[in-house]
């Protein structure tokens, strides 16, 4: 008799447990189908949305070593992608640069503004940042006015590009390519996730 009801507690707390984790799973993905709904797409990636057959063979042909506790990484090309081990959702694209010339900040706004249209801020001549909510891209109007109460704003992703040098800097001071390397070498980096969805992963103990 006692070993029945060990039998049956085990059996219940494994229901339990997998009740849980089907609670949990769908917070996440009704989560991640609203930021992959905002379509941020970049280089054939789309936030939150699942990655392709193609896009899992290169992950798994291309993986990196310092993935965070329940997702992985890999690099295609110059691009990094972290994915969520379970559902394979997109959680983070980056890309970063050390010592890089001054030009590469510039391409990088640059085909960003191409992708994503005119920033939402642009801080102090070195940060930039697209942000989204449930509707889309916030304005940089609508932003300014929800500066005194920004979780109004509900942000679910942002793309943020910034630099330790300024983006746009005066072009017109000339130098010899020698000293541009030298006086503009800078470290500069985009990523475009979701804090949300991150934040949620990690309080699922993932």
């Amino acid at each position: 008799m006692l070993k029945t009801n060990r039998i049956i507690l085990i059996l219940l707390i494994l229901g339990a447990a997998g009740c849980l984790n089907q609670s949990t799973n769908k917070e996440f993905n009704s989560l991640a189908n609203k930021v992959a709904a905002l379509k941020i797409v970049h280089k054939q990636y789309t936030l939150g949305q699942k990655l392709t057959e193609d896009q899992k063979k290169l992950a798994s042909q291309n993986a990196a070593k310092d993935a965070s506790p329940g997702t992985y990484k890999f690099n295609d090309a110059d691009l990094f992608v972290v994915a969520e081990k379970n559902s394979d959702r997109v959680l983070i694209l980056y890309e970063h640069y050390e010592n890089a010339l001054k030009t590469k900040g510039s391409e990088l706004i640059g085909s960003l503004m191409l992708e994503f249209g005119d920033p939402t801020v642009f801080a102090h001549g070195k940060t930039v940042y697209w942000v989204y909510n449930a509707d889309g891209k916030v304005s940089k109007e609508s932003f300014n006015k929800a500066k005194g109460a920004p979780e109004q704003l509900e942000i679910l992703a942002t793309v943020k590009l910034e630099s330790s040098e300024l983006l746009l800097g005066d072009k017109s001071k000339q130098k010899s390519k020698k000293q541009d390397k030298q006086e503009h070498a800078q470290r500069v980096y985009y990523v475009i996730s979701s804090e949300p969805l991150l934040k949620l992963l990690k309080a699922q103990g993932n």
